[in-house]
């Protein structure tokens, strides 16, 4: 799986169809990623086999030709073969250029290798055609967030939200987004919300913990309550279980390291990251500081503690 298909997996929530995971949960779902099975990936490389045979017979009309372009374009997605993936919808989009769904997995193409400029254009390309999307108003606001563009990650969001109220991603990602801006209040309020709708969810409970208490309020209450319904063995519960006093920081440290070697750096920037939240509550900036940098010389820049690490450490200095 391509990294970034593998941070998402960890983060966001995207879309349905070519989305790689379930959206740019910067950051932050914790979905347990299963390697797709190899005869479904064989399935997959008979087809663009199949694709490139007809393509190549120059017997197609160009109707025929999107068809098959198309087809092979999303075989080369569900591969992780992202380049050919947008050559691919190139051609398609050179042959039905208003073809909107080449624009929308083109976007998430490049989204996924990193190429942001071209996944906004895609994306903005997209809700001009459809503005009711609301995957895609989720999938732009992800990259914004990535490139660091919070506020234009928000107004994303409330768009999605606007289209669809109980879109959880959405919701937890705007909240986090309020979170990097220290607009505490409101960072409750959408994680509060999005706790409500997935309590089993241990990120978003994590998160509304910490804008709770760094809005003052004393968030312990509230992470005491749903720690009843999480699995706190399952990452990143040792966290939860830090938070309350129950181990420390050498053992939440511990936990990151023992799971899947996959997800270690990922796993390892979250701990360093909510090392440093705690550190701020103490009132011990040092510290915080040096658990921040831990996060960011990671280096798993998608990743929204990556992110929030950055911009505390932005704060700090």
């Amino acid at each position: 799986m391509a990294r970034w298909a593998l941070i998402l997996s960890l983060i966001f929530g995207v879309g349905p169809a070519l989305s790689g995971c379930e959206l740019f949960y910067p950051i932050i779902h914790d979905i347990h990623y299963a390697e797709m099975a190899e005869e479904r990936r064989e399935s997959y490389r008979r087809v663009v086999e199949e694709k490139t045979r007809i393509i190549e017979s120059g017997y197609l009309s160009d109707a025929g030709l999107v068809v098959a372009y198309f087809d092979r374009g999303e075989a080369h997605y569900n591969l992780d073969q992202y380049k050919e993936v947008i050559e691919d919808f190139d051609a398609t989009l050179r042959l039905h250029p208003h073809n909107i769904d080449a624009w929308r997995d083109r976007g998430r193409a490049h989204r996924n290798i990193g190429q942001y400029d071209e996944a906004i254009r895609d994306f903005s390309e997209v809700l001009r055609q459809d503005p009711g999307d609301v995957y895609i108003w989720n999938d732009r606001a992800e990259v914004f967030f990535v490139r660091g563009q919070i506020r234009d990650a928000i107004s994303d969001y409330d768009e999605a939200l606007h289209l669809e109220p109980n879109h959880f991603f959405a919701r937890i990602n705007r909240g986090r987004a309020y979170f990097l801006l220290a607009r505490f209040s409101e960072a409750v309020v959408d994680l509060r919300s999005a706790v409500r709708s997935r309590p089993e969810d241990h990120s978003a409970v994590l998160w509304l913990y910490l804008a709770e208490a760094r809005g003052g309020q004393d968030g312990r209450e509230t992470l005491m309550w749903y720690s009843r319904l999480l699995d706190v063995n399952d990452w990143p519960g040792p966290v939860i279980q830090y938070f309350l006093g129950r181990i420390g920081a050498h053992d939440a440290l511990d936990a990151a390291n023992s799971f899947n070697s996959r997800r270690h750096k990922a796993r390892r920037c979250q701990a360093f990251f909510f090392l440093g939240q705690q550190a701020l509550l103490d009132g011990n900036s040092n510290a915080a500081r040096r658990w921040f940098k831990a996060a960011v010389d990671t280096g798993v820049s998608p990743l929204i503690e990556y992110l929030a690490a950055e911009n505390e450490l932005a704060r700090l200095d």
